[in-house]
């Protein structure tokens, strides 16, 4: 038997990273200026960014995947697909009609120890 939703790590892995080639190749991976920051544009809704700080050592995505899980996100693939194909821009700011996703520490709203679902 196997479990809906337990894929192999690598599976997975393989799967966040053909995502990242697609939007490497389909939308927008822009670089600040003289910076490791990095915005890639959502692969499903359009104008909206994902911020990243992109090293080749270290990284942090505003996504979920990211963000909450600690692996290796299809943004951070967008990033090194984008330098390895030359799809990547270089820009001084993020233009004006494009919206950034809003970090997840902020997006999840914290729970009180009160508010949890146990019930001793």
């Amino acid at each position: 038997k196997q479990v809906v939703g337990s894929e192999p790590k690598e599976e997975l892995e393989n799967k966040r990273e053909g995502h990242g080639r697609s939007i490497a190749l389909t939308k927008n991976v822009f670089r600040l200026v003289n910076s490791d920051t990095f915005y890639v544009e959502s692969e499903s809704t359009k104008d909206v960014f994902y911020f990243v700080r992109y090293e080749p050592s270290f990284n942090w995505c505003s996504c979920l995947d990211n963000s909450t899980r600690h692996i290796k996100c299809k943004h951070s693939f967008a990033i090194e697909y984008a330098i390895m194909k030359g799809t990547l821009k270089d820009i001084e700011k993020l233009p004006a009609e494009a919206k950034r996703y809003p970090a997840t520490v902020s997006a999840i709203a914290a729970k009180s120890y009160r508010d949890d679902d146990y019930d001793f």
